[in-house]
């Protein structure tokens, strides 16, 4: 007859494998959740009562870390609506023969929860100013891009103005919509838009609530 000391730890043992895989499975279909961030009614004054919170960088104070440009970057000089207090914005076109600009985000998470962002923009006529992103799941390599959005040209003027609500929400389509993604958005602007005056950028704000 087994000692029962021998008889308790088969027990155990049994007992450990059958709940190890249902554990397994909960760990495997929970999603890795964003960051909570600080966020404001940016938008308010437009109407717009959503929560937002600065994308990296989108303030564009302080060098804007992570970015990467072609022909734009920082300068003095912040919108002029008091959406984000500041004295600095993103130009696009720092040369007017330096050929089209584009200006990348750093990457930051999101997941169902993101549905969208907005930011402020200016132009020296009515130019179109072009927006992309691209993302990767939070289990894809670092360098992996899963999937780009085409992009959206947007028409502004030469005063500081909201742009309308850019969807993220697009991105989460496939697969666990609640599984951490991690955006980058591009701004682009042509050649012939960076002859005519270039284009500024600041305030670039996520959503990070769902909308109803």
């Amino acid at each position: 007859m087994p000692h029962p000391t021998f008889r308790s730890l088969t027990l155990g043992a049994l007992l450990a494998t059958a709940v190890l895989p249902g554990a397994a499975s909960a760990k495997q279909l929970a999603a890795p959740a964003c960051p909570v961030q600080p966020t404001t009614q940016s938008f308010a004054s437009f109407g717009d009562l959503a929560d937002y919170a600065l994308a990296p960088g989108g303030s564009f104070e302080g060098g804007a870390a992570g970015w990467t440009f072609t022909n734009a970057g920082v300068v003095a000089g912040n919108e002029t609506l008091g959406l984000v207090p500041g004295t600095s914005s993103l130009k696009l076109g720092l040369s007017a023969n330096g050929g089209a600009a584009t200006a990348t985000s750093p990457e930051f998470c999101v997941n169902a929860d993101n549905p969208s962002f907005r930011f402020v923009s200016q132009t020296a006529r009515a130019a179109k100013l072009g927006v992309s992103y691209s993302y990767r799941r939070a289990s894809d390599a670092p360098d992996k891009v899963r999937a780009e959005s085409t992009s959206t040209l947007l028409s502004a003027g030469p005063l500081w103005s909201p742009s309308a609500i850019t969807p993220l929400a697009t991105l989460l389509t496939s697969g666990n919509a609640q599984e951490a993604k991690y955006v980058r958005i591009t701004f682009q602007l042509s050649a012939a838009d960076v002859k005519a005056g270039g284009a500024s950028v600041d305030d670039v704000l996520v959503d990070p609530y769902r909308r109803s």
